[in-house]
């Protein structure tokens, strides 16, 4: 799946069971999204990688069909969308992946991602959506700037299932696994660096 940014217009067929753009689902309004609420992410907003495609997609050397704009955070439709309202939302610093991620700009990019995931369902009524969020090569991160898909689905759409129809055989011990996790999970765990700690957001900022 492409999720490079476009400004040409790529028609899309119009999945099955979609009810058109509007604001009201099924008979009951929906609220329409908040767009000035945001938390401070704590990091610079410039994109510094000039061979990063979304790095010029957030600067606005690159156009895209963007759908949101604010001082952190960038929202587009990929190149070749899986779905209609497919939209790839971006952090405008360049991230490449969550382990780089700050602890204040994931909570932005999460608070946004939930009115993103309004604004679709209230446009198109879809009857599920996928928020995917991948990281490295192995899991098929093509793009090394971190991104959030918002996926609109419907059932009997193109789209493959995302998990195995069969459990896999692991080599290590579930048990023992998860008790290495809880233990760095707990207090005793250094892993975390000054680079993931941010201070408290305030509770809105100014989003264009």
């Amino acid at each position: 799946m492409c999720c490079r940014g476009s400004p040409g217009h790529r028609s899309a067929p119009v999945p099955v069971g979609w009810k058109g753009g509007g604001i009201v689902a099924d008979g009951t309004p929906v609220p329409v999204p908040d767009l000035n609420r945001e938390h401070a992410s704590g990091q610079d907003v410039i994109a510094a990688d000039d061979d990063c495609e979304f790095c010029r997609i957030a600067s606005g050397e690159a156009e895209a069909r963007e759908v949101l704009r604010t001082d952190t955070v960038v929202g587009f439709f990929p190149l070749s969308p899986a779905a209609i309202g497919h939209t790839l939302l971006i952090p405008r610093v360049h991230v490449p992946e969550i382990w780089a991620l700050n602890l204040g700009l994931a909570a932005t990019l999460a608070h946004w991602t939930v009115i993103v995931a309004d604004a679709l369902r209230a446009t198109l009524h879809p009857q599920g959506l996928n928020v995917v969020q991948s990281n490295g090569a192995a899991a098929s991160q093509t793009v090394m700037h971190l991104h959030i898909h918002l996926v609109p689905r419907w059932e009997g759409d193109a789209l493959p299932r995302l998990w195995p129809t069969a459990p896999p055989v692991f080599d290590a011990d579930l048990d023992e696994t998860a008790a290495e996790i809880r233990r760095r999970l707990g207090r005793g765990y250094t892993g975390w660096t000054s680079d993931h700690v941010s201070e408290a957001p305030p509770t809105s900022a100014k989003g264009t």
